[in-house]
């Protein structure tokens, strides 16, 4: 009897044991309080399986989904939103107001840029940053990118960097995914760490000037600094770390009217005048800011693709200031327009310049908004 009854729980025990090791799929086998070792996973926002509430089959929620959806608008856990689109217009203002948040900590985050660079961006670019990284040199790079000392490359803001690495740029895809928001920053501030020690070496102004590797820094680093072949490179105080010289403000940059034409293919006529909304210059004086070039480049463009346009430079001021005075500048800020349009190959038969002074107000002189409208500079169809 003894017997029976052991063989019989080995019978029973070994077909229970064969039962639970059919588990396959969802079904989890036979268990003895399974929900103690084993979990009910559902996907979340996907259709939830019934369970039983009070002797009934119910799902877990009414719309019988497994989980409840975040709230409109929700973002994740240090996420940061971009406010700038992918877009050139977008490209554009990021260069004009993006600053870099480590400019002031340069030396603190260098070697994590460094790295950062290294992991991310040397395989293409080059450990050395002259686009030679492992991939161009063995070939398999189908358009090498170009050296971080190309005067192209090094007239680039530091916003302008960083849209491009959030965003991706021509053949580069985005790095948002593969670094934050701090290390893509980083990685910007170690490659103007070695376009500042090219120029050091390189720049002939930074040369006879005895340029210190921090003056030159400061030269290229902040919102709207650019190089340019010729530039001074400012000392920076040792105990305060501020350039000598006083920076100019940010400009701002709005809808230009060149592009306004070119989109609607307009015609212009003899007479017509359209306004150059985005042309700077350094305060007080006729030296065009180098965040002119984006609008006077346009101009270039519009003025190749209609070979019989001829145009006048205007320059206006607002009437603060002697008026000989503010004739002078407006005439000399519009012939530096001129200058730069020749210099890029239009012909000088197709352009005059003019200066106005505060003679043609767009606006009245008596807030500081109409006066900004009265300091425009402006072309006339001839």
């Amino acid at each position: 009897m003894r017997l029976y009854t052991i063989a019989t729980i080995i019978g029973i025990g070994t077909a229970l044991l064969f039962a639970g090791c059919r588990a396959g799929g969802d079904f989890t086998g036979r268990e003895y309080m399974p929900d103690m070792a084993h979990s009910v996973a559902y996907e979340y926002y996907t259709p939830s399986r019934a369970v039983m509430a009070d002797g009934q089959m119910v799902n877990l929620f009414a719309d019988g989904k497994s989980s409840r959806e975040p709230v409109k608008g929700t973002i994740a856990r240090g996420f940061m939103p971009y406010h700038f689109e992918d877009t050139p217009e977008g490209y554009e203002a990021a260069g004009a107001q993006l600053t870099n948040p480590y400019n002031k900590s340069h030396a603190a985050v260098l070697e994590k840029g460094k790295a950062l660079y290294n992991t991310n961006c040397a395989i293409c670019h080059g450990e050395k940053g002259d686009g030679k990284g492992t991939i161009v040199t063995n070939g398999k790079y189908p358009a090498p990118p170009p050296s971080y000392f190309e005067d192209r490359i090094l007239n680039l803001s530091e916003g302008k960097m960083f849209h491009s690495v959030h965003y991706g740029k021509n053949l580069m895809g985005s790095y948002a995914g593969q670094m934050s928001k701090e290390e893509r920053w980083m990685v910007v501030n170690y490659i103007k760490q070695m376009q500042a020690d090219h120029l050091l070496k390189n720049d002939s102004m930074a040369v006879k000037s005895g340029a210190s590797v921090e003056d030159v820094l400061a030269a290229i680093t902040g919102t709207n600094k650019f190089y340019t072949k010729g530039m001074a490179f400012p000392k920076v105080s040792a105990t305060t770390g501020a350039a000598a010289a006083v920076d100019e403000a940010p400009v701002v940059f709005v809808e230009s009217e060149l592009d306004k034409i070119v989109q609607e293919n307009k015609e212009l006529r003899a007479g017509e005048v359209i306004q150059l909304n985005n042309v700077f210059y350094a305060t007080g004086k006729f030296d065009l800011r180098t965040e002119s070039g984006i609008e006077l480049d346009k101009l270039i463009s519009l003025l190749q693709n209609k070979p019989e346009l001829k145009i006048e430079i205007d320059g206006h001021t607002d009437n603060q200031g002697n008026a000989h005075d503010n004739l002078k500048l407006s005439t000399n800020r519009a012939k530096s327009v001129y200058e730069y349009l020749v210099n890029k190959g239009i012909n000088k038969d197709r352009l005059a310049y003019k200066g106005f002074g505060s003679t043609k107000p767009a606006a009245p002189n008596d807030t500081e908004e109409g006066r900004a409208k009265n300091r425009r500079t402006e072309f006339r169809v001839l």
